[in-house]
């Protein structure tokens, strides 16, 4: 993916992403159907989306409807200087500010290597394709190479990791 710039990152715009998501959802749910999935209903934003510029992250949530079971999906992004760390966790709408509380202390404790921070980019290195707004409507896999998406596996394991540690220190 590259680096990501971050000028959009103060005026995310939540109507434009729900919009967006729902598209992209619309896609979804012709596959989905065709191998007899039920449809995915996206419903509105759960938290508004928001970033911080200053530590290269941004986080959202939506309700969305599967098989008549409202969920919320929490999403954060931490980006640095070559790519992203994704992190998402799911449940029932009840479990909105446990979530969101458990997500974003999952993606404080995300770090890049020195030299490889949002902050570290220079003049020359590659940038991302997609603006901010769109990674978060449109979603990054398919623009990644098969090494960023191994990366992306091992990272997302260290975050789950810390994230059972948190729950388990939440609730033990």
């Amino acid at each position: 993916i590259g680096w990501v710039a971050t000028e959009e990152w103060t005026a995310l715009d939540g109507d434009a992403l729900l919009a967006a998501w729902r598209a992209q959802t619309d896609e979804l749910n012709q596959q989905r159907a065709a191998r007899n999935e039920p449809p995915i209903e996206i419903l509105a934003l759960a938290s508004l989306p928001r970033s911080d510029p200053q530590r290269a992250t941004a986080f959202w949530a939506k309700r969305y409807r599967i098989a008549g079971e409202e969920l919320i999906a929490c999403e954060s992004r931490a980006f640095g200087r070559d790519g992203i760390v994704v992190l998402k966790a799911t449940g029932t709408p009840d479990l909105l500010a446990e979530l969101a509380a458990a997500t974003e202390a999952a993606l404080a404790r995300v770090s890049f290597a020195p030299g490889r921070r949002h902050a570290d980019h220079a003049a020359g290195d590659r940038t991302g394709t997609l603006a901010t707004a769109g990674l978060i409507a449109r979603g990054v896999w398919e623009q990644m190479s098969t090494m960023q998406k191994i990366l992306l596996g091992v990272l997302a394991a260290g975050a789950l990791f810390a994230l059972i540690r948190f729950v388990a220190r939440l609730f033990g």
